[in-house]
């Protein structure tokens, strides 16, 4: 009479292996794609308020050069290297940093990683995609944030004059 035996031949325990091992593989694989998802979640929602933070910025400025100043960009005199000179809307064309600065020019901590840019372009005042090369009384602003080679935030706003 044989006897039976209670334990694993060598090729359940392999298998058994093989099977906990791509297991485990798929659950590190899931969880890596979930841990990467909330990354770039987050970096969306940094980069949405700092678009958000230079739109507000840009929207408070005067739609108009006081000083009467011509043409998209900073004018003649005013400064370049930060922002503290810009007194109107289309001053801030062109305008890219990275990292992100605040007016006078210091970086932003939570800006690290990332580039904020304006453009701005003149618009037809009854459409407003349509870019115009003449002051038609109507500016499109665009703020874009990057990082990592991809758009993660951008905003769009248009003024009119009110002059």
């Amino acid at each position: 009479m044989s006897k039976r035996r209670n334990a694993f031949t060598m090729i359940e325990v392999v298998m058994a292996t093989l099977l906990v091992g791509l297991l485990l593989v798929a659950a590190m694989n899931t969880l890596g794609a979930a841990t990467r998802g909330q990354l770039t979640n987050g970096e969306r929602g940094r980069a949405s308020l700092l678009a958000g933070d230079l739109m507000a910025e840009i929207l408070t400025q005067a739609y108009r050069d006081p000083e009467g100043g011509v043409g998209i960009g900073p004018d003649t005199g005013e400064g370049t290297t930060t922002r503290a000179d810009f007194d109107d809307v289309d001053d801030y064309d062109g305008w890219t940093r990275s990292p992100p600065e605040d007016a006078n020019g210091a970086a932003l901590v939570s800006g690290s990683g990332l580039t904020r840019s304006v453009t701005v372009d003149c618009v037809s005042a009854t459409n407003l995609t349509q870019v115009v090369s003449f002051n038609a009384g109507a500016k499109r602003i665009i703020v874009t944030v990057q990082g990592g080679g991809a758009t993660l935030a951008t905003l769009t706003a248009v003024v009119t004059d009110d002059s």
